[in-house]
């Protein structure tokens, strides 16, 4: 799925953003950590990130900050996948509390959690909270009621199911502009019926 994510990614933004390492990068490919230091002692790996090369040096103008002991930014894009790990409500406290932790400056991320017992999948995609802190869950995958709702990896009949979010491009380049040819927003689209 990292693939996945880093290919999506990429194709809509190119080299505007560097991609700081994925799960499906092999290390010898990736020079820089992919650890994200999220707490004072407290670190992850995210499934795939990604920020804006050049970004300024943090201060309280550009609410950027450096991961704690180090001269490196925060991702401004995380991708997040739970297979047997972690259920949905882990995976979003994770977000609320890891992610968008007051010790950090990302921006956007995107939440993906695959049940292969019932072959069933969410998805869901958050930003930082007005507070500072905290996520504000924008879009996640809902049933035609807006009830949130798992849908099937590989329907039958082999129909294409499509989950769409738009995701705007301040918010990734934040605090810079976004650059030139970017589009306004990412229109994210995954397309899980025909993938194993």
């Amino acid at each position: 799925m990292s693939r996945y994510f880093d290919y999506a990614t990429q194709t809509s933004y190119g080299l505007s953003l560097k991609n700081l390492g994925s799960s499906s990068m092999q290390p010898s490919h990736s020079l820089i950590i992919v650890d994200i230091i999220y707490n004072p002692g407290s670190v992850k790996q995210p499934n795939s990130s990604f920020m804006p090369p050049n970004l300024p040096t943090p201060d309280r103008a550009n609410g950027l900050r450096y991961q704690d002991g180090t001269f490196q930014h925060f991702p401004s894009l995380v991708y997040e996948v739970a297979v047997s790990n972690e259920d949905r409500e882990r995976l979003l406290d994770d977000a609320d509390k890891k992610t968008f932790s007051i010790h950090t400056s990302i921006s956007c991320w995107i939440g993906l959690k695959i049940d292969l017992q019932s072959n069933t999948f969410w998805m869901g995609w958050g930003r930082r909270s007005l507070a500072a802190y905290g996520m504000k869950l924008e879009e996640q995958t809902e049933d035609d009621q807006g009830v949130v709702a798992y849908f099937p990896i590989y329907p039958h009949p082999q129909i294409p199911l499509l989950v769409e979010f738009t995701i705007h491009s301040t918010l990734i380049f934040n605090p810079l502009p976004v650059p030139r040819p970017v589009l306004p927003s990412l229109w994210w689209q995954l397309n899980l019926s025909g993938q194993r």
